[in-house]
């Protein structure tokens, strides 16, 4: 921490792994679109202002007027920060295939997939996920 190498994602999995070896029956989850604008533009603003210098910054998949991270990066990023915590036997994700930031405070919640914040055929439904118990009721 002091040097200033530390990563948001590394605090994220000491502490699931913390309350995993406390707690096993704790599950932690992630939901969100698979290409959330608003991640995308907070990526983009803390780049710009200097903080992102170790990231690496898209000289190709760049879209739009604002030259948001392109949805191919953003996606490959998220999977690699996901990678990251499966070492924790009660991480799961649940990734919608939209721009939509949030979905709990949405009407989206009721019909998103992962198709989709419509929904979308074959898809796994969002309520149907958190209505789970993905470590089998502990």
């Amino acid at each position: 921490c002091e040097a200033g190498t530390i990563t948001i994602q590394e605090i994220a999995l000491y502490n699931m792994q913390s309350i995993y070896a406390s707690f096993p029956g704790v599950a932690f989850s992630f939901v969100q679109g698979k290409v959330d604008i608003i991640q995308r533009a907070f990526y983009d603003a803390l780049n710009i202002l200097g903080y992102g210098e170790d990231a690496p910054t898209p000289a190709e998949d760049v879209e739009g007027p604002l030259g948001l991270i392109g949805k191919e990066d953003f996606y490959a990023g998220v999977n690699n920060i996901f990678e990251m915590y499966e070492p924790v036997p009660s991480f799961v994700n649940f990734l919608v295939q939209s721009e939509e930031h949030c979905y709990a405070n949405r009407p989206e919640v009721y019909t998103a997939t992962t198709k989709g914040s419509l929904g979308g055929r074959g898809g796994a439904s969002l309520l149907d996920f958190v209505g789970l118990e993905p470590l089998g009721g502990g």
